[in-house]
């Protein structure tokens, strides 16, 4: 993490477009649980100096907002990339065996917790998925709960195909948007030895560098919340019936 922090300082000082700065320092911000008040401040003090404090209403909405704020307890990241071995080396780029191939040793998480549903399923996980962002529930059928591995033919063994011979299909849906290094990860992990399914994408969205702006989360973010104001409003004076 130091030298994440030192970076995102180094390019202030070089007045890199702010745009970079502004995107890295959310990424920042979103997987460590915050920045430490002091270098929270600081931060946003050159940025300040360094891009003009006609930016200052764009910091205040950023943290408002929550994508950059003060940290107020421990960061479960590290536990995170151990348990999912999100972090990788690879020894053999020639001949890669793991979709942190795409991201040239990062594998996306998004795409980690596929693989673990596909593979295994995700009671083996259950409590570290109790440590990442949003709720996460089980499906039911009657009264009896499905695991993931009675959802997916084949899961946690080593079957490439199901009963009547042929891949099975798998959904994939991603709320808010997906990048193209994700559906080529998905790829990679279709193709790997052993794996019976091929992958259906749908998203709501696709995204690219640009629209992970500090400007375009921002714009998304607040998009989003005055159109659940707007549904609430509606509801509430009986405009919309449920």
């Amino acid at each position: 993490m130091p030298r994440c922090y030192e970076y995102i300082e180094e390019i202030i000082q070089k007045q890199e477009p702010i745009e970079t700065v502004l995107r890295l320092l959310v990424l920042f911000s979103l997987t460590n649980a915050g920045l430490p008040k002091k270098n929270f401040d600081y931060l946003r003090r050159e940025i300040l100096h360094s891009y003009g404090f006609e930016h200052m209403p764009l910091l205040y909405n950023l943290e408002k907002a929550g994508l950059v704020k003060r940290q107020e307890s421990r960061t479960n990241w590290p536990v995170i990339s151990r348990a999912l071995q999100l972090i990788v080396d690879i020894k053999d780029p020639e001949n890669p065996d793991d979709i942190a191939y795409i991201f040239a040793g990062y594998a996306p998480l998004s795409i980690r917790l596929v693989q673990h549903a596909v593979r295994s399923g995700w009671r083996s996980i259950e409590e570290l998925l109790k440590l990442l962002p949003g709720p996460h529930m089980d499906l039911k059928r009657g009264v009896s709960t499905i695991s993931s591995s009675e959802l997916l033919p084949g899961s946690g063994s080593q079957q490439s195909t199901d009963r009547v011979g042929h891949r099975s299909l798998v959904l994939v849906v991603f709320i808010g948007g997906v990048t193209s290094a994700e559906i080529a990860a998905l790829r990679f992990l279709s193709a790997q030895e052993g794996m019976g399914y091929d992958f259906l994408v749908a998203t709501t969205k696709w995204c690219d560098s640009l629209q992970l702006s500090a400007h375009r989360l921002l714009e998304s973010y607040i998009g989003l919340i005055d159109r659940i104001e707007l549904v609430v409003d509606a509801r509430g004076k009986g405009a919309l019936e449920s």
